[in-house]
């Protein structure tokens, strides 16, 4: 049985190859045929105002009269015909490229058709294979045992990672537009203690309202940020804290002590939105680098999956 499972999975790598190679010859056919077309199509345009500027000179019309006045008509009509004859051979050997080009890709095309389906059949062969190597407790039955187990641990970690970066990113969303309103509170803040009037005051207390619900918004974020980071079976991203934002100002009022005791909450809470920005900028950083570590491993365990199962023996 695994002799013929052998025979067959190397027919199918040579099929799988030849696909591969096919299909790189195909894009770069395509590249080709895109460029040759966009040459016909300058060239095609330049023939016509060549053939048009010839019409010109030779003509009877006054603009033809005064060039034969001068003495440079004939020499310019003998040019220009000189040009259209390069133009229509440049013309023609592109149209030759171009049709070249097609043809090939329809026999690309249709060699590709043959083999459709057979990367579907390669990994059937594969796993046909394993469970003989399994079955029959093959000295490498072990090892495939453990790339499995640890593909499907890798798979449900990056599922983990995922969903935490989702998170993350979200938080990351609502912080910034918090960090953005009590910036515009605090700049307000300093025009009415400096006697910025009324106006100046309601517009303070409107963006610190905002910032406030935004706050609010940003600390559930993180909330779920660090619920996702929990999920994670990486001990390195999940003993980071981001939380403890702390909503402040619920009372308001006028005179000269209580602004100065009002701005002294938004820069606090401004400092603290901006430490927990940061924070979790390193935080989304780390678990980026944790799933493109990630990947690299599925890579790997996928390339010596791939060579014990295509192995001869």
């Amino acid at each position: 049985m695994l002799t013929e499972l052998n025979r067959r999975l190397t027919e199918t790598a040579e099929a799988l190859q030849r696909k591969n190679a096919l299909m790189q010859e195909k894009q770069t056919t395509e590249e080709v045929l895109w460029r040759l077309r966009q040459d016909l199509d300058d060239l095609e345009d330049r023939l016509q105002k060549s053939a048009a500027r010839l019409q010109a000179l030779e003509g009877a019309s006054l603009q033809a009269g005064w060039h034969s006045l001068l003495g440079d008509r004939d020499e310019q009509a003998a040019q220009a015909r000189q040009d259209l004859q390069r133009l229509k051979g440049q013309v023609q050997k592109t149209r030759r490229a171009v049709q070249e080009a097609e043809a090939r890709l329809s026999e690309l095309e249709a060699q590709l058709a043959q083999l459709m389906g057979v990367e579907d059949a390669f990994e059937n062969l594969m796993l046909q294979k394993e469970q003989a190597l399994l079955s029959a407790r093959h000295p490498l039955s072990a090892e495939l045992q453990e790339i499995n187990r640890r593909q499907q641990s890798l798979h449900a970690e990056k599922r983990e990672i995922g969903e935490a970066l989702q998170a993350g990113l979200d938080a990351l969303d609502r912080l910034k537009e918090a960090i953005e309103a009590l910036e515009s509170a605090s700049g307000l803040g300093v025009w009415d203690i400096l006697g910025g009037g009324g106006l100046v005051s309601v517009f303070k207390h409107s963006r610190i309202r905002d910032a406030r619900d935004l706050l609010e918004q940003a600390q559930r974020a993180l909330n779920r940020f660090e619920r996702e980071l929990r999920d994670v079976q990486s001990s390195s991203d999940s003993d980071l804290q981001v939380g403890g934002l702390e909503l402040f100002l619920d009372i308001f009022a006028d005179g000269l002590l209580v602004d100065a005791w009002v701005q002294s909450k938004v820069s606090a809470a401004l400092d603290r939105a901006r430490d927990r920005h940061a924070d979790l900028i390193a935080a989304l950083n780390r678990l980026n680098q944790r799933y493109r570590q990630l990947e690299r491993e599925e890579v790997d365990l996928h390339r010596r999956r791939r060579e014990i199962l295509t192995a001869p023996g």
